[in-house]
């Protein structure tokens, strides 16, 4: 297999790939095939190819309000260090799950939340499904799930409070 950059990085992120096939080349990312951009799990190339491959990381923004510091109007108090970092409530897991049996987790992060219940996370890797159950973790709170999987994308937004 011998793989060819044919052009620079675009603002956008993408390369594009001249791929030379000879015993089968398993993708794990993005790719993208007579115009539609499609996230891949494993991609087995039998011919020559140009693939366009997007890099691999993408953002999870979401909204969650902690039952024990909620305060009113949609905002909780500041328990990680309320004199130094007034604005920051606490820390959680944000866990992305496989979307079927035996949901297995895939991606865990450790995130900080304000205090209005807004966090933001960055995965540097290509997701290996398109769609997952979010699990929100915290060490005085219920393990909570997203009630259907949700559909990845570079920013990908959730609330966990409706």
């Amino acid at each position: 297999m011998t793989a060819k950059i044919n052009n620079t990085e675009k603002e956008n992120k993408e390369l594009e790939f001249t791929i030379r096939n000879i015993l089968g080349l398993h993708l794990n990312n993005f790719y993208q095939e007579n115009g539609l951009s499609v996230p891949c799990k494993t991609r087995t190339i039998t011919e020559d190819k140009i693939i366009k491959c997007n890099y691999c990381d993408f953002d999870v923004s979401f909204n969650a309000l902690l039952e024990g510091f909620y305060l009113d109007s949609n905002s909780m108090i500041s328990v990680i260090d309320p004199m130094n970092q007034p604005i920051i409530c606490d820390t959680v897991f944000l866990q992305l799950t496989q979307p079927e049996f035996p949901y297995s987790v895939i991606y865990s992060k450790s995130v900080l939340i304000d205090n209005h219940g807004k966090g933001l996370t960055h995965f540097t890797t290509s997701p290996e499904y398109d769609k997952y159950y979010f699990v929100l973790r915290h060490r005085n709170s219920i393990e909570t799930w997203s009630k259907s999987p949700i559909t990845i994308g570079l920013n990908t937004t959730f609330d966990f409070t409706e």
